[in-house]
Formats: C-alpha cells, sequence, structure tokens
C-alpha cells in the first residue's frame, strides 16, 4: 500500500475539516501557522471551533487502513455510535449503536456498544484496529468504549 494513498486521505479530510471551521467561526480563514485567538464569538460557537481543532488535530494523525481500520466513536446527547471504517476505500465495514441498548445508565450502555463492535468486528474478520476518539477526550464513555473493546478482542 503506497503511503501517498493515506496522505491525499489525510489532506482530503483534513481540507473538509478546515471549511467546517471557517464556516462555523465567521471570522474568515484560521492562518493554522499561528494560534488563533477567538474573539467575538459566542459560547457555543467557541466550544463548536475548539472540538472541530481537536477533532481536526485527531483526524490528521489517524487514518485505517485495509490491515488495520479506524474505530470511529461519535456520541450525541442520548445515544453513543462506533463504526469501523476503511478509510482507503471509503467504506463503514461494521457498524454499531446504543438505541436499543438494554443498560439503564450512560457508561453501561458504551461498555455494551464496545463489545458489541468487537463481536461484530471478529464476525468480519478484524482483530486490529486504530482508535479515533473523535475530539472527545478519553475518559468515561469513550474510555469504557474503547476498554470493552479490547475486552471483546480488538487490539489497538
Amino acid at each position: 500500500m503506497k503511503s501517498s494513498g493515506v496522505n491525499r486521505v489525510r489532506r482530503q479530510h483534513r481540507k473538509f475539516l478546515i471549511d467546517l471551521i471557517n464556516l462555523i467561526s465567521k471570522q474568515g480563514p484560521i492562518n493554522w501557522n499561528t494560534k488563533t485567538k477567538i474573539t467575538n464569538m459566542k459560547t457555543l460557537q467557541k466550544k463548536q471551533l475548539q472540538f472541530a481543532r481537536r477533532k481536526a488535530r485527531t483526524r490528521a494523525k489517524v487514518s485505517g487502513t485495509a490491515e488495520r481500520p479506524r474505530l470511529s466513536v461519535f456520541k450525541s446527547h442520548k445515544y453513543m455510535y462506533a463504526q469501523i471504517i476503511d478509510d482507503d476505500k471509503g467504506n463503514t465495514l461494521v457498524a454499531v449503536d446504543s438505541r436499543k441498548m438494554k443498560g439503564k445508565k450512560p457508561v453501561e450502555r458504551a461498555k455494551e456498544v464496545g463489545v458489541e463492535i468487537a463481536k461484530n468486528a471478529k464476525a468480519a474478520g478484524i482483530t486490529k484496529v486504530v482508535f479515533d476518539r473523535g475530539g472527545y477526550t478519553y475518559i468515561g464513555k469513550i474510555k469504557m468504549i474503547a476498554d470493552a473493546a479490547r475486552e471483546g478482542g480488538l487490539e489497538f
């Protein structure tokens, strides 16, 4: 596998995230070589911009291949989603969400998501993945998904 293909995907994804951040910030293009001070923005816009920056930094470093796909985690206010993605082809190989999980607490549902994604990945013949926390801090529900996936047999 050529590294240029992976780098091309990273550049495309980074450009997409930069465009997204520019739309959110409404301050025009952001100079990434210097620390941009965020001014004249509402609190929600600042948080969205900071999250988009964290996500861009994470995704610039993490990319999935056919041999080692990416385990991507997303959490909404109500549910959690995990999917295993082959970034070379742009395909989602396995996906799981917490909408039908039986746990009473969010952390319990996160553990169920991690176990289920590991079980489905093993059924699809995937044992090694790269974990993409997606801009979220590695605590609480995100950590529980990762730990449960490791217990289920995924290596990362």
